[in-house]
């Protein structure tokens, strides 16, 4: 590492400080405090810097034939290693709870390799495995619309919500994903890839259909880091060779940036740019839903998924009263005038609307790709954990359930999974049955109930 100097300055209209050996670009003219305070080699791995600019961390490649990384943490001018892991650190990000998280992957002689989600508390000297993710996750960001993060993967955006990090929706965009980062507090996304870059609105439906671009950018080169600017209206990209661009819609632009080793991103902004409703459709309605409910409900547009149950019910309950009096006279009637029967067209009016009722769809999770429900002690499980496919050594993803035991999860890939249930902090679980294997496919799949017996 080379001490950093008091003669060093930033240079302002670029953003661009040299800490250490490192040259760390900004989205701001004036780059937080934090990054004056530290010695930066030349080799980073990885750099992240907390939303208000107070602490740092960063990774460093140690090599050695277990292909270990250093992390480092830095709150104030004293530098504290936080600990040593086996293998190789895509990117780091600090929570607004103060955890840092980190994209840890460990390459395979016989595959590609496994990528992990894992975490250190503030001031915890150990890390902790949150998750396994698809070994092509490279970069992380906030999620402000979801009070989430976003993992730009290989053909699909990966969503994790706070603060449990339960699974939440699945997005696809197709191509080698290598960056990722949200335009201030809205649902728009830039995503970088091999030749330039990519946005959509997280607040579409998600699906197995690829999402709709809104626009794209070529570029000269792969796109590996990006950063937006406060406002939110425009992106810093940094390209695999170290160049720098801005993007921007509003007015469009992409124009050269200079240089640099690294981007850090700042605090998002409240209120996100303002061209965020401008490449949706002009209603305002089907975006608010969209961002408000749940992504599994692929008719945002419709009534009905917003609140599927109470609206059908108030709306023939009032009818009923008015079609039973028409029945009542037409009863009164009928023993006078057996042989007229203008009965029976009431009659046939009011039978119509009972399939309305019973057309309306009940559960929510059938619209998962895979549901269930817990009954029992329902409270003493933490976690519904799904292992597969096709293989108990590899996790697919934990769920919460629910309070009266449901749990789902929308997207998964075909093949045959082992669902059991995790009490947490070492509480062990008596389950009946222990646990259960569904076979997964592209339609619906409901799971056998899993009964809570007792934990201890």
């Amino acid at each position: 590492m080379r001490t950093l100097s008091a003669a060093l300055t930033t240079i302002l209209f670029l953003g661009i400080t040299p800490v250490g050996a490192a040259n760390v670009a900004t989205t701001s003219d004036a780059p937080p405090e934090i990054l004056e305070r530290i010695d930066l080699p030349e080799d980073l791995a990885a750099l992240t810097v907390s939303t208000d600019g107070s602490r740092a961390a960063w990774a460093v490649p140690l090599g050695g034939p277990k292909g270990q990384s250093a992390i480092f943490r830095s709150g104030g001018p004293s530098t504290t290693e936080s600990t040593t892991v086996r293998g190789q650190i895509k990117d780091l990000l600090f929570l607004e709870d103060g955890r840092l998280l980190g994209l840890l992957f460990r390459p395979a002689k016989k595959w590609e390799g496994d990528t992990y989600l894992i975490s250190w508390a503030p001031e915890a000297p150990k890390s902790e495995r949150v998750m396994r993710v698809p070994p092509s996750s490279s970069d992380l960001d906030h999620w402000p619309a979801r009070q989430g993060i976003v993992i730009a993967c290989r053909n699909e955006i990966r969503t994790l919500l706070e603060p449990d990090m339960r699974s939440g929706p699945v997005f696809m965009v197709p191509g080698s994903n290598l960056a990722i980062t949200t335009m201030g507090s809205s649902s728009l996304v830039w995503v970088g890839q091999e030749d330039g870059i990519v946005l959509v609105d997280l607040s579409a439906p998600s699906g197995r259909e690829p999402m709709t671009a809104l626009a794209r950018q070529p570029a000269p080169a792969a796109v590996v880091g990006l950063a937006d600017y406060p406002d939110g209206s425009t992106t810093l990209v940094r390209l695999t060779d170290g160049r720098l661009f801005r993007a921007s819609l509003d007015p469009p632009g992409f124009e050269a940036h200079g240089s640099a080793d690294h981007i850090v991103r700042l605090a998002k902004s409240a209120g996100g740019p303002p061209i965020a409703s401008a490449p949706r459709r002009p209603a305002p309605e089907p975006p608010e839903t969209a961002v408000a409910e749940r992504h599994v409900e692929p008719d945002t547009e419709a009534p009905e998924p917003t609140d599927p149950e109470p609206v059908p019910v108030v709306e023939h309950t009032r009818d009923k009263p008015t079609i039973e009096p028409k029945t009542e006279t037409v009863a009164v009637k009928a023993p006078d005038t057996p042989k007229p029967e203008p009965a029976t067209q009431p009659v046939a009016v009011r039978t119509p609307d009972k399939p309305k009722v019973e057309a309306t769809p009940e559960p929510s999770t059938l619209r998962y790709q895979l549901h269930g429900k817990l009954t029992g002690a329902v409270g003493l499980v933490r976690e519904v954990v799904l292992l597969g496919p096709d293989n108990i050594l590899e996790e697919a993803a934990r769920l919460q359930p629910d309070e009266e035991g449901r749990w789902g999860i929308e997207r998964l890939a075909p093949g045959r999974y082992r669902v059991q249930v995790d009490g947490g902090g070492g509480r062990v679980l008596v389950a009946d049955p222990r646990l259960v294997l569904v076979e997964v496919g592209t339609e619906p799949t409901e799971a056998p109930e899993i009964r809570i017996v007792r934990a201890f």
